[in-house]
């Protein structure tokens, strides 16, 4: 059976606290030896759609979502679930979608979200922490298949958190989380695709 090297949390641009485009995201994945990511923009699945149409690798579609209690990730997701709804509401939602729960952050100290892990933002970040497994098709089998894995990880350079919370400090302040940056996002990859396929 194929080996997996697993990284299970990651972000792209699409997140307000990341610059990673998704094709410098496929190509740290590739130098790095990751063979399956899940992609958790937060509030966002586009991004993980992104990746996963030009990645020549397992790609999880994920989102890492902003409660009222919490942030909250969901794997295997078909569509993008709402910030701002009750942690009940929003493991609902997951479920609904057949998707996998897992909180972020559990044990991260000096966060200010109550629900607080390779958490990547950067394509050096991409790897540091990855479970290493046996390859799988659905989610159950995933669950299954990551009881029996290896977890293997390094300690991150302080400066790669800094930078990125000075990264969405910044896309903040210049609008990154509005509904209209959100669709103008959505509109710029709707052409990329549409001008590949030309």
């Amino acid at each position: 059976m194929k080996r997996l090297r697993v990284d299970l949390h990651s972000h792209t641009w699409y997140s307000h606290d990341s610059l990673l485009k998704p094709e410098h995201f496929v190509e740290a994945c590739l130098r790095k030896g990751i063979n399956c990511i899940a992609v958790t923009d937060h509030n966002e699945v586009d991004g993980a759609k992104a990746v996963a149409r030009i990645a020549p690798f397992k790609v999880i579609v994920g989102e890492e979502i902003r409660t009222r209690d919490g942030e909250i990730s969901g794997l295997f997701l078909k569509e993008r679930i709402p910030p701002n709804l009750t942690a009940h509401e929003t493991i609902r939602q997951i479920r609904r979608q057949k998707g996998l729960v897992y909180i972020p952050h559990p044990f991260a100290a000096g966060v200010t979200m109550r629900l607080r892990t390779s958490d990547a933002h950067t394509r050096f970040e991409i790897g540091s922490a990855y479970v290493e497994m046996d390859d799988f098709k659905t989610p159950a089998q995933m669950i299954k298949n990551l009881q029996k894995g290896t977890l293997i990880g390094r300690k991150t350079n302080v400066l790669y958190p800094a930078t990125s919370l000075a990264v969405g400090r910044a896309k903040v302040l210049a609008g990154h989380r509005s509904e209209e940056a959100r669709e103008q996002r959505k509109t710029r990859i709707n052409i990329q695709r549409v001008w590949t396929d030309l």
